[in-house]
């Protein structure tokens, strides 16, 4: 017998997943429900839903980690349909945390959007792999192959050198200006 769909879930449902989420929590609950509960969540009511998850998602604001982690997971499944600019926020927001859970979630829900565009994935990699762990950056990249990433760092390592020289040139370069002008 086929199932019968019921009624769409409502934004009330959000508070049953973050008591599932916060009291029995482990990786291998909180890690479906993030991805395919809250994630299904997000999208249907999106104008409730998101700004919980943006303060979810807030280090300072949510000390819990697995509420971190499932806010970083729920665009898992998402696909193109990622907010590229969230996934970010959320990435970044979390990059400080020495948290194994937090730095694995970083870097598998940048690899689960790094199918869809690789060019950001690895920028934003590249660009923070400082800041970045090492678990982080390996999960994100895990696909990537080694010779588009040596290409985007060696872009960005020039790029930072660019930007360097102009800092020390620009200076010097406005006060030649300064005093020519008063010549």
């Amino acid at each position: 017998a086929k199932a019968r769909a019921g009624p769409a879930p409502g934004p009330q449902l959000l508070r049953t997943i973050e008591l599932a989420l916060t009291s029995a929590p482990w990786w291998d609950t909180v890690d479906p429900l993030a991805i395919h509960a809250l994630g299904s969540l997000a999208r249907l009511h999106p104008a409730e839903i998101l700004p919980v998850l943006d303060r979810w998602a807030d280090p300072a604001r949510t000390p819990h980690l697995w509420l971190r982690r499932s806010a970083i997971l729920h665009q898992n499944a998402y696909k193109a349909a990622t907010d590229r600019a969230r996934l970010e926020r959320y990435v970044l927001a979390n990059l400080a945390d020495d948290d194994f859970f937090i730095r694995k979630a970083i870097g598998w829900a940048l690899r689960a959007f790094q199918r869809e565009d690789s060019d950001f994935v690895v920028a934003l990699c590249v660009q923070h792999q400082a800041a970045m762990s090492p678990l982080s950056f390996r999960e994100a990249t895990k696909h990537v192959p080694p010779e588009v990433l040596a290409a985007a760092g060696a872009a960005a390592a020039a790029a930072q050198a660019a930007q360097e020289c102009r800092c020390r040139v620009t200076p010097a370069r406005a006060v030649l200006a300064d005093l020519h002008m008063h010549q």
